[in-house]
């Protein structure tokens, strides 16, 4: 990765880890910088991975440079690679590197990302299918955790 877009990642990273409300559970860059093919008028493609069901995307300027913010829950991303369908979003995941991730659940995704677009669309084993819900329950036992620990406080 480029040094200069890895530091603006990281920077956009931090800046979203500390909004109040993130539940932020993983970040993970993508897209040109991650393969480093980054120009100088490039953006920054980031994967944010969050315990709210829902998608959303959003921009981010930090220091000059475009961020595209592309939030997703943990339930839809699994679901996605369960059915890969959404090849874009499979693809993303696949080809992506760690910033942030406390829990783990961003390396799992990612894990399971590449093996999804390895096998393009042939249709999973009953034994990878059975090891994906094993990996989904676990990350939804993990935000349970992490809820349970916010609601405590």
């Amino acid at each position: 990765m480029i040094s200069r877009f890895q530091d603006t990642a990281e920077k956009a990273a931090r800046r979203l880890i500390s909004e109040p409300d993130g539940n932020i559970l993983s970040i993970l860059v993508t897209g040109s910088v991650f393969d480093g093919s980054a120009k100088d008028d490039s953006d920054v493609d980031l994967c944010v991975l969050w315990s709210e069901n829902s998608s959303l995307r959003r921009p981010m300027l930090v220091e000059g440079v475009e961020i595209d913010i592309f939030c997703d829950g943990v339930k839809r991303i699994w679901t996605e690679l369960f059915r890969a369908q959404q090849r874009f979003i499979v693809w993303m995941y696949a080809h992506a590197s760690v910033i942030y991730d406390p829990f783990g659940i961003g390396s799992q995704l990612m894990s399971e990302a590449v093996i999804t677009w390895g096998r393009g669309r042939k249709p999973p084993t009953k034994q990878m299918l059975f090891r994906q819900h094993c990996e989904a329950v676990d990350s939804l036992r993990t935000i349970k955790r992490i809820e349970d620990r916010k609601s405590v406080v």
